[in-house]
């Protein structure tokens, strides 16, 4: 009866050990041209691999050639396990992460949590940030720079985006862009706002000084150059000078009218 029991004790933490190994295996590796996927979904691959392509062309226009290695993309269905990959916990409001320094991209799965962004931006928005640390030489880049390339790469500005920027200006609650940086300790809004103001930025940058502006801006990055140094190299100006002229710039497009003209869309559109 003794060695019954015994056995039975000894299959049970059998089972139990192999479906703890099984629960931490990996999915199988899809490999294609730019990078390596690992999905608990793998019917969102043929997805997630055009929308990388797209954004390798695009950054390769707006930064010319990238030589990087193949990237490690996740979509994980766990929590737990998506904030093990990422090595720490992530904000409430973050749908994915890059980790350019292990060439990897993290992403929710869309089966399980409400990412408020397509598949297509968030691998978009994640690699831009792998090519821009590589193309920095892993320097340090200005968060404002970093994320609002991903958002523009990402294609990720919605009529949300225009709502928020109209109501930090009619309110008079613009952010500086030296705020940005401590972004992941916002809340929802005031993240979203962040975000908004990155993308304009970079787009006001690249509007009014041209594509090479970029290359010009990230090169000197890469070569130890501060902020200021990049935006001299890019613009002529200082980051205090570039900020005031985007400063003009935003208060001019987003204010109490554009509010209003927003919100009488969102009318006419329910209508």
């Amino acid at each position: 009866m003794k060695s019954r029991v015994l056995s039975g004790v000894t299959l049970l933490l059998v089972v139990m050990v192999l479906a703890l190994v099984t629960g931490a295996t990996e999915p199988e590796p899809v490999r294609r041209l730019w990078a390596e996927y690992y999905f608990d979904n793998q019917r969102y691959i043929p997805q997630a691999d055009s929308a990388l392509v797209r954004a390798r062309a695009q950054l390769t226009g707006y930064l010319g050639e990238i030589e990087i290695p193949p990237v490690k993309v996740y979509l994980v269905e766990d929590l737990e396990r998506f904030e093990r990959l990422i090595g720490g916990r992530f904000p409430e409001w973050g749908a994915a992460a890059a980790l350019p320094a292990r060439g990897m991209i993290v992403i929710k799965s869309p089966d399980r949590h409400r990412l408020g962004k397509s598949l297509t931006e968030l691998v978009g928005h994640e690699y831009t940030h792998i090519v821009l640390a590589h193309k920095a030489a892993f320097a340090p880049i200005p968060r404002w720079f970093n994320e609002g390339l991903a958002m523009l790469v990402g294609m990720d500005w919605s009529w949300e985006n225009n709502m928020a920027m109209s109501k930090a200006g009619a309110m008079g609650q613009f952010i500086s862009l030296a705020e940005i940086d401590r972004v992941n300790t916002f809340t929802g809004p005031r993240a979203q706002l962040a975000y908004g103001q990155s993308y304009l930025a970079v787009k006001y940058l690249r509007d009014n000084y041209g594509d090479s502006s970029l290359v010009r801006f990230v090169s000197a990055l890469a070569v130890g150059g501060s902020v200021d140094d990049a935006l001299m190299a890019a613009t002529g100006s200082t980051l205090s000078e570039f900020e005031t002229e985007y400063h003009v710039f935003l208060t001019e497009h987003y204010n109490l009218v554009s509010l209003f003209t927003n919100t009488m869309l969102f009318w006419l559109f329910l209508a």
